[in-house]
């Protein structure tokens, strides 16, 4: 018996001491080389992207890179302090034939225990059209956001969101437009698609809902947590 409550208090103060424990710093890749990422023995690439994004012609880099080791977070502000594997978000232009990292978010990316029912989740980067798309896929719902070079800046430009309900089959598409600071809502439900191929007007039950909003633009640098910036009552990104 004195065994076990030994090992329990153990056990305890070892919660305890990891409770108090000060998150771990991220290191600083502002102005480094993709090159010397690349070596960087602590930190792997886990996606990456190519093309223009500052429209000057010459493809640019976006790219996720993933710590080897764990790191303390506290990832939000009443959420307990965890250990896990921290991803960082980096932007690189080329400059004189040489990739070199413009802007960094540490906290944007969720990390790969974040995603619910999912497991091991990855972000999905994308260049098109001068614009970055940062993507996430989780079981039920997906979300996307688009960011444009304004000002030396990536700024925030359009975001959407998909989700459906696992019981009901009731389905919600948002679109978060900064261009006209307003929200599109469609809802609908997975049925509703199928009837809409057996009679077109029949098939048509979708709610289309306009919710403005008065948020500004954030850039890619100012972005905490994904899904924790509230952008009307109970719509977050």
């Amino acid at each position: 018996m004195k065994k076990y409550l030994f090992l329990f208090a153990v056990y305890f103060n070892a919660i305890v001491l990891f409770a108090q424990e000060k998150p771990t710093e991220y290191p600083d890749f502002m102005g480094q080389e993709l090159a010397a990422i690349e070596k960087n023995e602590k930190w792997h690439i886990l996606e990456k992207a190519t093309g223009d994004l500052n429209n000057d012609a010459k493809d640019d880099v976006a790219i996720v890179i993933e710590s080897k080791e764990d790191f303390i977070e506290i990832r939000c502000k009443d959420c307990p302090t965890s250990l896990s594997k921290a991803r960082i978000l980096l932007v690189l232009f080329c400059e004189n034939d040489t990739f070199k990292v413009h802007t960094q978010n540490n906290v944007f990316i969720p990390r790969s225990d974040e995603g619910g029912m999912s497991s091991m989740i990855e972000p999905e980067l994308t260049i098109e059209a001068n614009q970055l798309k940062v993507s996430q896929q989780y079981t039920r719902s997906n979300v996307s956001y688009r960011f444009e070079l304004q000002e030396n800046q990536f700024m925030i430009l359009i975001a959407e969101s998909n989700s459906v309900h696992a019981a009901s089959g009731d389905t919600e598409h948002c679109v978060f437009d900064f261009t006209k600071s307003e929200i599109i809502i469609t809802e609908g439900n997975i049925s509703n698609e199928e009837e809409a191929y057996e009679n077109e007007e029949e098939g048509k039950k979708e709610k289309t809902t306009v919710i403005k909003f008065d948020k500004k633009p954030k850039s890619l640098g100012e972005f905490g947590v994904m899904h924790e910036w509230e952008i009307a009552k109970y719509r977050y990104l």
